[in-house]
């Protein structure tokens, strides 16, 4: 009976050697693919790390150049500028105007300093005069 048994035994390990064989090809290649898999899911994961950190380096780039438009194109600045020029060409024409009229002030003053000089001395002259007919 220990014959048969032994028999059977080598029958069906001799049945179930081509199965098992397919078997331990699979598995050794199951777990080489779970290798790649987790090889391939490590690579995903740091390229979707270095694709957010690019992302993030173009929308502070992007909004640096929004910011740099509205300033180019921001003409504020430069109507207070063209209005400070404008203020201050006419505050000019306003002095010119009051060193014109204090020239003439100064001049006018001068004019009537040496008529009243000249007048001065012709009534000291005449008062001389009248003093030595006396």
């Amino acid at each position: 009976m220990e014959a048969v048994v032994s028999t059977q035994s080598t029958g069906i390990n001799s049945q179930m050697e081509a199965p098992l064989a397919e078997y331990r090809r699979l598995r050794d290649r199951l777990a080489e693919l779970e290798n790649k898999y987790q090889s391939a899911g490590s690579t995903v994961t740091e390229q979707s790390r270095a694709l957010a950190q690019i992302n993030e380096e173009l929308e502070t780039v992007k909004a640096q150049m929004d910011e740099k438009g509205t300033t180019m194109t921001d003409s504020g600045p430069l109507v207070k500028i063209k209005q400070a020029i404008t203020k201050i060409k006419n505050e000019l024409v306003q002095m010119e105007l009051r060193i014109g009229v204090l020239q003439h002030v100064v001049l006018t003053s001068k004019v009537n300093d040496k008529t009243a000089m000249q007048r001065d001395m012709r009534i000291d002259d005449q008062f001389h005069d009248l003093k030595t007919a006396f």
